[in-house]
């Protein structure tokens, strides 16, 4: 079947009706929570508080040079956790790309999704076993959790089409960077309440 037979045969969906707007008030405002607790990881996580624990966990494993020596490479000990956050951006180019082909291929965008999010928060949460000098299983679960948070937010982006006419998307959209702001940036007070 050609692309064109496909447009032909394809029928847009119907305007919600009252009985859809509550689903779909639902729908937006999980979207919105989605948002709000990805926002945390990159708000705390990756912008403030994981880079120089990590950086100080690597130096602890240092050698005399200040070097360590990740998977056989000579990296100073300050550049780890910069060098990590740059591989795992890498890899989550190639994840977010054939995650979402397969997740429009099969359909399967919310248990992808979910699925990545509970990865990435399990990792997140492993890096409470950081200290000493495990700086390799923090590149690990940094590593891991960078890719499932990019790849989720990619695959939750997917779904605005679905939650808003073309001429709302921008409203939706907007209120979901509100919500997401909001609330990495209580996280974040939070945090730095709790660490003064």
């Amino acid at each position: 079947m050609s692309t064109t037979d496909h447009q032909k045969d394809h029928v847009a969906d119907p305007p919600p009706t009252a009985d859809d707007d509550r689903d779909l008030r639902r729908m937006r405002f999980g979207w919105y929570i989605n948002d709000w607790a990805n926002a945390a990881f990159s708000a705390t996580v990756l912008t403030v508080f994981l880079g120089p624990y990590l950086t100080s966990v690597a130096k602890n494993a240092a050698d005399a040079a200040g070097d360590v020596h990740p998977l056989g490479l000579s990296i100073r000990a300050g550049s780890f956790f910069p060098y990590t956050v740059s591989f795992s951006v890498l890899i989550s180019v190639a994840a977010m790309l054939l995650t979402g082909t397969f997740a429009d291929r099969t359909g399967r965008h919310k248990e992808l999704m979910c699925g990545f999010a509970y990865v990435g928060a399990i990792a997140t949460m492993g890096m409470f076993l950081l200290d000493g000098d495990r700086y390799l299983l923090g590149g690990a679960l940094l590593v891991v959790a960078n890719i499932s948070y990019a790849v989720s937010v990619a695959l939750s982006y997917a779904y605005l089409p679905g939650l808003a006419s073309p001429d709302e998307r921008d409203a939706v959209s907007s209120k979901g960077w509100a919500y997401g702001y909001a609330g990495g940036g209580l996280l974040l007070i939070a945090n730095l309440a709790l660490f003064e």
